[in-house]
């Protein structure tokens, strides 16, 4: 499932580039996929209790984490590759 991820994402890449289209949205894309795999670690490592950091100023306690910054940078990036879609259709 991983490899076919990363065929789908590269292959993307390329075609936008070959179309010479919405690169920035791609890059934007691929950006906020990587920054939501990274907080799945955290988010994962520690799903008993709630991950805050608390040198980041939203971040309260039961009401956001980093459960929830994973979760909007997940949206952004399927919001991207949607409108990547359209694009591209």
């Amino acid at each position: 499932m991983a490899a076919y991820s990363v065929y789908v994402i590269i292959y993307l890449g390329f075609t936008v580039v070959e179309a010479g289209q919405s690169v920035m949205l791609y890059i934007l894309m691929l950006l906020f996929t990587v920054i939501a795999a990274l907080l799945s670690g955290p988010v994962t490592a520690s799903h008993a209790e709630e991950p805050i950091v608390h040198n980041i100023p939203w971040h309260k306690l039961k009401v956001w984490s980093l459960h929830e910054d994973f979760h909007l940078m997940l949206a952004v990036a399927d919001a991207c590759w949607f409108l990547l879609a359209l694009d591209h259709a």
